[in-house]
């Protein structure tokens, strides 16, 4: 008699093993099959983990996605405000130089200095 009773709960087994390869971590119905049914409850126990696994997986790619992205915000800025700085004292240095006598400003273009403010 039990003979008869293995094909279902083998095929039970068989169709949740398929079910985890797509990523469905359904437990399965209790095996009714004695020599089955620590299969069974193993199987049950590893769906269970790999849901977890597999969400805590996605939480820590959000995560990671999230600093990536925070990250290149942050050198974003850095490069704007740099970059803002050497226009604005370019712009700055050549208004100066053009107030000053030729002259003044030959020199200080020459020796590679800034002109001070008056």
């Amino acid at each position: 008699m039990a003979g008869l009773d293995s094909p279902a709960p083998i095929r039970t087994l068989g169709d949740g093993l398929e079910r985890l390869e797509r990523h469905d971590f359904q437990s399965l119905e209790p095996v009714r099959f004695s020599e089955l049914e620590r299969i069974g409850a193993q199987f049950n126990s590893l769906a269970l983990s790999l849901k977890e696994k597999t969400e805590e997986n996605r939480q820590l790619y959000g995560k990671l996605v999230s600093a990536r992205e925070n990250e290149r915000k942050h050198v974003a800025r850095e490069l704007h405000d740099e970059l803002g700085l050497a226009v604005r004292d370019k712009s700055g240095s050549r208004s100066i130089l053009q107030s000053l006598p030729q002259s003044e400003a030959a020199g200080f273009i020459a020796g590679g200095r800034k002109p001070s403010r008056r």
